[in-house]
């Protein structure tokens, strides 16, 4: 049995609570436009998880929650090269941790990549009896109560809400506050945030260096907000309407079940969905390298279709295309349908918005 859909239908809390009840053993694979997530079962209860974020990598959690520190984890990982080894097989080896204490921590890692799920905004979902290893690091741990997981999921979604009003939204930059200078957090993935805080480094730039859970991340900024540790420069995103929210949400979900269809093929939006809109950077948008490092040689001038302006290197198309999803959540570039005038080309300096009678297609939040 195979069953797939949308999570604007069926809420990933549905999903679980369904597995439990049936006691079904299979894989989940929850899948965004960027991201994915596998999660294994084995008779309703949850027994591996893998996103392929790299902050939610499980390496990067130890050095997050401080059980590690960066050469620990890179002797660890030149074990496992070297001997074939996985990653909490490798750290007991080396005494960088007890066997109990890496199986605490990965369980408690996949109950925080399964939560994070119910964070999404958008995505679709694909079941399959086939299960699949997700745990990757070598040590065994008991399966995880599902309904447990779907509360603990439930709590974060209305936390979240709380944390953005503190904090904003991933744009949003963090500033020296008036307890900066004497801040001495308890937490070890506060003292972390607070070691890696650069002034002015935007909150989403902040979760990626520091890496974990982003629901962990914000609870522990919102935190450092409240001490007056940090003070918070509020960027506010361009609104955008319903309707054209509501039309871009319908497009990805289908992109995403398009690339659901061979999870085999290449990371990649399908040319054929997305070929005949044009890329329009809005007025202000930056060219060149952003804020991640990623260098386009050629950015959208707006007349192009984006079919023309993909590259035929698949290496340059994923780059090209992780640029465009990081810069159409961001509301820097629109995605404008191709028997839609095309933007006059602007004069040096100028800064004028695109005509009115576009549409223009935005992302908010993560």
């Amino acid at each position: 049995m195979e069953l797939s859909g949308r999570l604007a239908t069926f809420a990933i809390a549905d999903i679980l609570q369904w597995a439990q009840t049936s006691m079904v053993s299979g894989s989940v694979v929850f899948r965004e436009v960027s991201r994915e997530v596998s999660v294994s079962l084995e008779g309703g209860r949850v027994t591996g998880a893998v996103s392929t974020e790299p902050e939610e990598f499980f390496g990067r959690r130890l050095l997050a929650v401080g059980l590690i520190d960066e050469m620990q984890l890179l002797q660890a990982v030149r074990f496992c090269r070297e001997h074939g080894a996985l990653l909490g097989h490798a750290l007991v080896a080396q005494g960088a941790l007890r066997e109990d204490d890496v199986a605490g921590e990965l369980a408690q890692h996949i109950r925080d990549v399964v939560c994070g799920v119910f964070l999404w905004r958008r995505g679709v979902f694909s079941f399959g009896l086939q299960g699949s290893e997700t745990r990757g690091t070598g040590v065994e741990l008991e399966a995880i109560d599902t309904m447990g997981i779907v509360l603990e999921g439930t709590r974060w979604l209305d936390e979240l809400e709380r944390f953005r009003e503190a904090l904003g939204d991933d744009d949003s930059c963090l500033l020296p506050g008036s307890a900066h200078a004497h801040a001495e957090p308890e937490s070890a993935l506060a003292r972390r945030i607070l070691w890696m805080f650069q002034p002015g480094m935007s909150l989403g730039r902040s979760h990626r260096l520091v890496g974990g859970s982003y629901f962990r991340f914000m609870e522990a900024a919102a935190e450092l907000v409240h001490a007056g540790v940090f003070e918070v420069q509020r960027v506010e995103p361009p609104g955008t309407d319903s309707q054209d929210r509501a039309e871009l949400d319908r497009f990805l979900d289908e992109a995403v079940e398009a690339r659901l269809a061979d999870l085999g093929a290449a990371d990649s939006i399908p040319v054929e969905a997305l070929g005949r809109l044009r890329p329009v950077m809005l007025a202000g948008a930056p060219s060149g390298p952003t804020a991640e490092g990623l260098e386009l040689p050629r950015a959208p001038d707006g007349r192009t279709t984006l079919g023309d302006w993909l590259s035929g290197d698949s290496r340059e198309r994923d780059r090209q295309l992780r640029w465009l999803a990081m810069e159409v959540g961001r509301g820097r570039v629109a995605l404008v349908a191709a028997d839609e005038p095309a933007a006059p080309p602007l004069a040096e300096g100028e800064t004028e918005k695109p005509p009115s009678f576009w549409r223009r297609w935005r992302i908010r939040g993560r």
